[in-house]
């Protein structure tokens, strides 16, 4: 009888910055920025360039609280349902939606673009896609001969891409 998903070992949690490196961030960017500020010519295009990240930046922050608010009751088993029943390994299901959602800090759903709705750059996606297909125990040797490799969209595309990768 194969083990049941739930039983996989837990997800390592990701270690956020402490008060010390943010301290070095800000104070590096403090720098940079007297720099550049330093020269007449540069004032003007500096201020406009910080103004134009920080109104970005709060854009960009209300927009995923939206989505956070949206998903805050979303869970493994929502994200279960909406696939077929008995089409999929648990294992991978659970896989995914775990590397996902914890990295996002979000309830994630088998529709969601990874670009587009999830904001991954592709070197994040493949990096994270490693880490999945090893807690699913799959195998990513040989994944560019998989014909799924580079279709890989939505969470659904990548949940289909590790089943049709070898098992360990």
């Amino acid at each position: 009888m194969k083990t049941p998903s739930r039983m996989m070992e837990p997800l390592a949690t990701p270690k956020k910055l402490g008060v010390l490196g943010w301290a070095v961030i800000i104070s590096l960017l403090s720098v940079l920025v007297a720099l550049l500020i330093h020269s007449e010519e540069w004032r003007w295009g500096t201020g406009a360039a910080v103004a134009l990240v920080g109104v970005l930046g709060i854009i960009s922050r209300k927009q995923w609280r939206q989505i956070e608010i949206e998903r805050e009751s979303d869970s493994i088993c929502s994200f279960a349902r909406l696939l077929p029943a008995r089409d999929h390994d648990t294992w991978i299901v659970r896989a995914v939606y775990e590397g996902l959602a914890n990295d996002r800090g979000i309830g994630i759903r088998p529709t969601d673009r990874l670009a587009d709705d999830l904001l991954f750059v592709p070197e994040d996606v493949d990096d994270l896609v490693l880490d999945i297909a090893k807690r699913a125990r799959r195998s990513m040797n040989d994944a560019g001969q998989n014909p799924l490799a580079n279709r890989g969209v939505t969470d659904l595309d990548l949940i289909n891409l590790l089943e049709n990768q070898p098992s360990i």
